[in-house]
């Protein structure tokens, strides 16, 4: 988030790249201790970590997100969360794991709203639940089109069937309209 606006380097020098692929430290290393749950889950791997097989060779998806015009791709073991907020459907990559276009950056709502995050940020579990489901929501809406590189495929529309929900009654996953999501 500090990088997103302008923290560690000026925003300008930010936005001069095409891309940003944004992921956690142990999103790569699928044996890392850190990667896997403790007992209560017998040690299965998390959702946020790379998925098996994948290699991410940059210039061919460099080539992919350009000339499709992707606003952003992720590329999550679990799939990301389906949520919808005030009618919107969204989707929230697990971990914050993805490749933003910069652009998307360049918007003093999105840099008004990475602000308020910045300052609420207490460093907490609960803390970058809330930041994967506000960047869902700044990001990854249905008005661009975007890719999923686990895939192999664009896509402009978020059908629940395709996405994860949370396990739990929430509003984020019960407000659907219709079965055919």
């Amino acid at each position: 988030m500090e990088y997103f606006s302008g923290r560690i380097e000026e925003l300008r020098e930010v936005l001069e790249s095409e891309y940003i692929f944004q992921f956690q430290e142990h999103y790569l290393d699928t044996e890392a201790e850190y990667s896997r749950w403790g007992p209560e889950l017998e040690y299965r791997i998390k959702g946020a970590v790379v998925p098996d097989n994948v290699v991410f060779d940059l210039n061919w998806l460099h080539d992919i997100l350009r000339s499709n015009k992707i606003a952003a791709a992720f590329c999550d073991r679990t799939n990301p969360c389906w949520f919808q907020r005030n009618s919107v459907t969204h989707i929230a990559p697990n971990g914050g794991n993805y490749i933003l276009d910069t652009k998307q950056l360049d918007d003093k709502n999105v840099q008004k709203e990475l602000a308020r995050m910045y300052r609420r940020c207490d460093n907490t579990h609960s803390w970058a639940l809330y930041a994967e489901f506000k960047w869902g929501e700044m990001f990854f809406n249905e008005v661009n089109t975007y890719y999923d590189i686990k895939q192999i495929r664009s896509i402009q529309t978020f059908l629940k069937r395709k996405f994860m929900c949370l396990p739990i009654p929430s509003p984020v996953c019960t407000s659907a309209t219709s079965d055919t999501q």
